[in-house]
């Protein structure tokens, strides 16, 4: 194991014993959790996100028809089709692109659902099917993060030199209210801090593999527990059932990392929302 992702990132900050468990030791699932069932919603997103990489790498709109697929995904693409983002002039277009960052050993990844490059601006979009989300909490989500240290600490792999810091910019595009889209820019002193951090988290983790601890810290919040199909080696499992953990909404679906994806081991795609 050498790539930290989002998702590992977000499941160390909340429990670096399932870490472990999951990452490290490699174990099974005890008993496969609900959650890893794909909801409808994630199969509509994921429907929904095909749609736009098809239109980007040039497929004509009517080829994609969507007359067999459910309203609500049809109501998010004729949005998409009647105000799609624009595109600067001379940009080019990286369609579900996967961008790696060497860092303390580990490789850092995620993959975007849009880059527009161009020799001025770097243009993240992603596509969100759920709920709108106030600018301060995407400010601070780990996909934000992480995709902005991946191209603020990786400008070479775009072919492009490095541009100042607001010239990177990351837009969360709500297929629902296109008008409620959200774009961040940060400055060069949040995206040194942010690359950082991350350097920092990456190295605590080496150390904690090299020193080869027989249980890494276990979570204080027991809701989590309750979520995890791995509390049964922790002891937990009588605990957190206790707890009423509130089932995750549309936005945590693909967010939480009790949602271990199958892409994090082999296909390098996380679900949709």
């Amino acid at each position: 194991m050498n790539r930290l992702s989002r998702t590992r990132l977000e499941t160390y900050l909340h429990c670096q014993r399932r870490f472990q468990l999951r990452h490290v030791l490699q174990l099974p699932w005890p008993s496969p959790p609900e959650a890893m069932q794909q909801t409808r919603w994630q199969q509509q997103g994921e429907l929904f996100h095909q749609f736009v990489a098809q239109y980007y790498l040039g497929a004509p709109a009517a080829l994609l028809d969507p007359s067999i697929i459910p309203p609500e995904v049809q109501q998010w693409w004729q949005t998409f089709l009647r105000q799609p983002p624009a595109a600067p002039s001379g940009s080019r277009p990286l369609v579900e692109t996967t961008v790696t960052l060497p860092l303390e050993g580990w490789q850092i990844i995620g993959r975007f659902d849009l880059l527009l490059v161009s020799t001025e601006a770097v243009q993240i979009f992603d596509w969100k099917t759920g709920r709108v989300r106030e600018r301060a909490q995407l400010a601070a989500d780990w996909q934000t993060r992480l995709y902005m240290a991946l191209i603020w600490g990786g400008f070479h792999a775009l072919g492009v030199e490095r541009l100042p810091a607001e010239s990177l910019e990351m837009t969360y595009w709500y297929a629902r209210d296109p008008q409620k889209s959200v774009t961040l820019r940060f400055d060069r002193e949040w995206q040194e801090k942010n690359l950082a951090e991350i350097r920092r988290l990456a190295a605590q983790i080496s150390r904690q593999m090299e020193e080869n601890q027989a249980i890494w810290p276990l979570t204080d919040h027991l809701e989590t527990c309750a979520r995890c199909s791995y509390r049964n080696y922790c002891g937990r499992s009588e605990a957190a059932q206790l707890v009423a953990a509130p089932p995750p909404d549309r936005d945590e679906e693909r967010s939480e990392p009790h949602l271990e994806e199958a892409w994090d081991e082999e296909l390098l795609m996380e679900p949709r929302e």
